[in-house]
């Protein structure tokens, strides 16, 4: 943290967008996508999961999720020789679960992107596609507390459970807050419903990551990022009426440049667009006071502070509370 700065961090969180956005965009293309279909569905992604981009671990979860989902889908279609694919998630998922506990999802989608393969009916997708739910299940414990990490779930519901606290993003997204998630799986139910109907390609197993992702951001704020970010993963190119190529690349353009007005115009939370410490955002007198007069006192602060504050004087100065 010390060494990147705050400008580490802005570029390590555009970094993990870009792969969000690479990984879709490439999943789509690889099926057979337009440029304009899968440049357009991709700006619908990234401005639904920024929301939850920000400095924090979270942020990788979304990148991890999107590479582990491609390489599990992409193990349905192309069953035969599994190997490098299985090794490829093996590794992501390793990294992932030294980065963030949001890797306790790679078994979920590995289970779920499996039972579509067998309810395809195809014997070599059955079994690559099985074949990673043990191996991202062992992975999970090649980290410094071991099989420690199954318990997070648990340990999260226990810090929820006092009707006295309220954490605003574990509570279900509202329409007029998150009218664009609505519209997303409006859109993807009726896309999917199609799909299974038509019998297309890798419906069962869009279906089922759908369920994961759609049932965990309709549960909670916190989740509505991994449905944003696996979005492109659960749509099959090339199903309706083609357009006019002149009608689609007009379309495109205009969803493209709507996402960039918007990302660019309504910056999220009331933030200022910039790189670095937003003037006026965090204490930085008040820290600068604490470093030159009270040394490594504790600190009693106001939660909005902790993270800022850890950043500055951890290991040394410990604080009483912060965002976790």
């Amino acid at each position: 943290a010390h060494l990147a700065g705050p400008a580490g961090f802005t570029l390590l969180k555009g970094l993990c967008v870009g792969g969000v956005a690479a990984a879709g965009f490439g999943w789509l293309a690889r099926r057979g996508a337009s440029f304009s279909l899968a440049l357009s569905v991709t700006a619908v992604a990234v401005v639904g999961l920024r929301p939850r981009l920000g400095e924090r671990p979270e942020t990788v979860t979304l990148l991890m999720a999107a590479m582990v989902t491609w390489l599990l889908l992409d193990l349905a279609a192309r069953p035969d020789r599994p190997r490098t694919r299985l090794a490829g998630v093996a590794l992501l998922t390793i990294l992932w679960v030294n980065l963030h506990g949001g890797a306790l999802l790679a078994p979920v989608i590995a289970t779920a992107v499996a039972a579509g393969a067998t309810a395809d009916r195809s014997r070599r997708a059955v079994a690559s596609t099985w074949a990673a739910v043990p191996l991202t299940a062992v992975c999970l414990l090649v980290n410094p507390y071991g099989p420690r990490i199954y318990l997070v779930p648990s340990a999260i519901a226990s810090a929820l459970a006092p009707a006295n606290l309220g954490n605003p993003e574990w509570a279900r997204p509202g329409l007029a807050a998150f009218p664009l998630f609505y519209a997303a799986l409006a859109v993807l139910l009726i896309l999917l419903a199609t799909d299974l109907l038509g019998r297309r390609p890798l419906a069962p197993a869009r279906v089922a990551v759908f369920l994961v992702a759609a049932g965990m951001a309709a549960t909670s704020i916190r989740h509505t990022g991994i449905f944003f970010a696996l979005l492109p993963m659960m749509i099959e190119p090339g199903g309706g009426a083609r357009l006019p190529g002149s009608v689609r690349r007009t379309l495109a353009g205009a969803v493209v440049l709507a996402a960039i007005l918007l990302m660019a115009l309504f910056p999220p939370a009331g933030a200022q667009p910039g790189v670095g410490i937003e003037t006026n955002r965090f204490p930085e007198k008040a820290a600068d006071f604490i470093d030159a007069q009270l040394g490594d006192a504790r600190i009693y602060n106001d939660v909005a502070a902790g993270g800022y504050l850890i950043w500055r004087g951890y290991p040394g100065r410990r604080v009483f509370i912060d965002g976790r």
